[in-house]
């Protein structure tokens, strides 16, 4: 058995969003979490609309109850 691997995907909702699901869904190691943190509620509605149009495996999605990132930390 392989050990887990846990990819953490911060996100504000922009296409590099994309570029990353696919990289992670491309690799070949089979034992993976790739968990996507939302910074906030601002940006939910931009990740969903991402993650509606992309198929990927272990979908696991954390949402920040307010903006952490840059000035909102």
């Amino acid at each position: 058995m392989s050990a887990k691997v846990a990819v953490i995907t911060p996100t504000i909702g922009t296409k590099h969003l994309v570029h990353n699901l696919r990289s992670v869904t491309e690799q070949t190691y089979d034992n993976v979490d790739h968990i996507v943190v939302v910074d906030g509620p601002s940006c939910v509605s931009a990740v969903n609309r991402i993650l509606e149009d992309t198929s990927w495996n272990n979908k696991k999605v954390l949402k920040l109850p307010e903006n952490t990132g840059a000035e909102g930390y």
